[in-house]
């Protein structure tokens, strides 16, 4: 199954560098994270531009998925 498969090492280097920052820095990164998919969720108001936007709002919140978010 796919669940079951090992991640890539690019994500577990990411999670490995995510890991060293302290408990401030990763709440102010997942808080810029959020504030980004809603600015892009947001832009499906505009004519045009937006439209082509609006489906980019899943980005940050993908990249958001492979960060360790347990604060101990």
């Amino acid at each position: 199954m796919y669940f079951f498969k090992p991640i890539s090492d690019e994500v577990r280097l990411s999670q490995i560098i995510f890991n060293k920052h302290k408990k401030t820095m990763k709440l102010i990164l997942g808080s810029i994270f959020a504030c980004l998919a809603a600015i892009l969720q947001a832009a499906g108001f505009l004519p045009g531009i937006g439209f082509f936007l609006s489906p980019l709002a899943t980005a940050p919140i993908l990249l958001c998925s492979c960060f360790p978010f347990h604060l101990e």
